[in-house]
């Protein structure tokens, strides 16, 4: 990426107050969970573990977030070229499919009837719904915060701005619920 690019990328984002908002919330959610649990190196996992204890799963709009999410193409990893890891098809996977946040007659699953994704999904059993909500936020944010998610094609743009938007919102309920 260019100097004029990234420039174009900060005008870009300036003019999409919805975009911008998003992003500065992501990254202060961000910092504040961080605070606030202290052991960056375990920070999801200590995330997951004291939302469990605060029955996150149950709380207002966490289903719903969630549900958006993984309605998505798996994020991808910006060092393996935007495909998406192993770690993140199976929290993607179990989501949809392991979870009941999809009802079978309600249209996406039957769409994604996919023995491989069910298959895949499978190996994040025994691992919470909160922690693959939060592992795939995670990786939303090292593509924000690591370089990556600078662009200016607009589909691309587009979807970025709702994973960010939608990370945020998951932060926000995260952020209320751990204090």
């Amino acid at each position: 990426m260019t100097k004029d690019q990234l420039n174009e990328f900060r005008e870009k984002i300036a003019k999409d107050t919805e975009y911008n908002d998003c992003r500065e919330r992501f990254r202060n959610n961000y910092e504040d969970i961080e605070a606030i649990i202290g052991d960056r190196r375990n920070l999801i996992n200590n995330v997951a573990q004291k939302a469990n204890q605060n029955k996150l799963w149950e709380q207002e709009g966490i289903k719903s977030a969630a549900r958006k999410l993984c309605c998505l193409t798996p994020v991808g990893n910006k060092d393996r070229g935007f495909e998406a890891g192993t770690n993140i098809l199976r929290a993607t996977y179990f989501l949809r499919h392991h979870t009941g946040l999809f009802d079978k007659w309600d249209g996406f699953l039957e769409d994604l009837d996919d023995v491989n994704e069910i298959e895949i999904g499978s190996h994040w059993k025994g691992k919470d719904p909160i922690l693959a909500v939060l592992t795939i936020v995670k990786q939303i944010r090292d593509n924000l915060f690591h370089g990556g998610k600078v662009q200016l094609e607009n589909k691309v743009y587009e979807r970025n701005k709702v994973l960010i938007c939608l990370a945020s919102e998951i932060l926000d309920i995260v952020l209320k619920n751990i204090n």
